[in-house]
């Protein structure tokens, strides 16, 4: 969760950075229609006609449709040179300065004085022509450019869904930025606003956010960072009672259509909407239960269970309470008060089917163990405040990591001990580049931090994009070369 600004206001900007939609009930009836007219119609607000593949199928057009509010334009048509603040570099900053308590409107003056107005952004006062990515297109072409966004892992997510946006308004059709010579230009560095702060730590920004960082030397370490990746993952949410039958046995020739082995595929992902509903159904539905369509992008993970419970409780009582929740330290402790929550949430193995995407495209199931009470998918090698969960995988290598967490007890000891004992950390049930879950009653899910309840669905996992983002160094040397110069790729 994300202290300063993961406010409600930041929360709903979180959201809205994500295509979230509903069905639009007013559409007369046509008997006339096609099937694929028909699911067009059934999820008529949650995709345009031309992205229906898109959602279901091809990631692609997901990266290079243009982003709705910046009009197309060529890269090269953009300067490549601007005024540095920074040495070298040209820093922009991004800060919500009505957040914090306080702190932020004292944080976005401070930047001000050390980079110049021009280059600082309030993200309260975000409106149509003066979003992130309307901000960041025209630096585009400029390979000495720097993005610190100032906030917890929501921030730094919705900054990098702004430079996806920028990407895709500044690109070729088709094109994708870690393809191209601009793959490192408009690297991310973090300023650790939030509470987790998993992708600060991840990229050695820090867990917390320190009165020191209000000084020049941060705009030091931005300038001194190396360029690294992150990769960027696209969650689709399918809430099954928003689709009607015909629209269910279009969905999985849709989405096995990519597949290596298709004729295998359909098959299988046909068996996640033949699935019947769990005992109970929803029995933990009700007004908080979601049940719209999403499509949008994470950078940390996502996790279904007892995990997801917690920060769900926790997110309820930050909603009805805000002006309570102005400090880390208090943070915490309601986290700890909602920790018993977790005993409570059901065991997945009834409740949830998986399926990732192996060698060759062929798809295969995963088997739940009995005892699970929580699935994460990671990115990043950071948890829920810098906890480390398995031994794998890196943040830039197109694979995501899929594991069974058996309790919370299992998981509190295995990020206490990690550090000294490393053969106490879980197993990685499987490493994809996508991955398919049917649920079969309403559970908690987050993404990044961001919980919310979710009616009886399917998830659709898949590897969006490579990011470039910056990663701190301890000791910037003046002869540090990568700190220097930084890293473009040649066409």
């Amino acid at each position: 969760t994300d202290q300063h600004c993961g406010d409600a206001v930041e929360y709903e900007r979180f959201r809205n950075r994500s295509l979230v939609f509903e069905d639009d009930d007013t559409a007369p009836a046509t008997a006339s229609l096609t099937p694929l007219q028909k699911l067009q119609r059934a999820t008529r607000k949650c995709i345009a006609a031309n992205r229906l593949k898109a959602l279901l199928g091809e990631s692609s057009d997901h990266k290079s449709g243009e982003p709705e509010g910046l009009a197309k334009s060529s890269i090269e048509d953009l300067p490549k040179e601007h005024p540095r603040n920074a040495g070298r570099f040209t820093v922009i900053a991004f800060v919500n300065a009505n957040s914090g308590g306080g702190k932020g409107k004292l944080i976005f003056d401070d930047l001000v004085h050390h980079l110049g107005a021009e280059f600082v952004f309030d993200l309260s006062k975000c409106c149509g022509g003066n979003m992130p990515e309307d901000n960041l297109r025209p630096y585009a072409n400029d390979p000495f450019v720097r993005v610190l966004a100032c906030g917890g892992d929501g921030t730094a997510g919705w900054i990098s869904t702004s430079l996806d946006k920028v990407w895709a308004s500044v690109l070729p059709p088709g094109a994708v930025v870690q393809d191209t010579k601009y793959a490192h230009h408009l690297p991310l560095a973090i300023m650790p606003l939030g509470t987790g702060n998993d992708l600060s730590r991840q990229f050695g920004w820090g867990g917390k956010f320190k009165e020191t960082m209000r000084q020049p030397k941060m705009i030091n370490k931005v300038e001194g960072a190396i360029p690294a990746s992150l990769d960027r993952w696209r969650l689709v949410v399918l809430p099954l009672e928003r689709l009607d039958e015909e629209a269910r046995s279009w969905v999985p020739r849709m989405l096995g259509e990519r597949m290596g082995d298709k004729k295998e595929a359909v098959p299988k992902l046909e068996e996640l909407f033949t699935i019947q509903s769990g005992e109970g159904g929803n029995t933990t539905s009700g007004s908080a239960t979601t049940s719209s369509f999403f499509d949008g992008t994470f950078c940390n993970y996502f996790s279904i269970g007892f995990d997801a419970a917690v920060a769900f409780n926790f997110h309820v009582e930050r909603e009805q309470h805000p002006e309570r929740f102005t400090s880390p330290i208090y943070n915490k402790m309601v986290y700890l008060q909602k920790a018993p929550t977790a005993f409570s949430s059901p065991r997945l193995r009834d409740k949830i089917r998986i399926m990732v995407e192996a060698d060759e495209g062929k798809i295969e199931e995963l088997q739940v163990p009995e005892n699970c009470r929580g699935l994460v998918l990671h990115n990043i090698q950071n948890y829920a405040g810098g906890n480390k969960l398995s031994v794998g995988g890196k943040s830039d290598d197109g694979l995501i990591e899929v594991l069974f967490i058996s309790n919370v007890v299992r998981m509190a000891g295995t990020a206490a001990i990690s550090p000294v004992v490393p053969y106490a950390l879980f197993g990685i049930a499987a490493q994809t580049r996508q991955v398919w879950i049917r649920t079969k009653r309403a559970l908690h899910c987050q993404v990044d931090g961001e919980p919310w309840l979710q009616s009886e669905c399917i998830f659709k996992i898949s590897f969006n994009s490579t990011n470039a983002i910056l990663q701190k160094v301890k000791k910037p040397s003046k002869f540090n070369c990568a700190a220097a110069e930084p890293a473009v790729m040649e066409q």
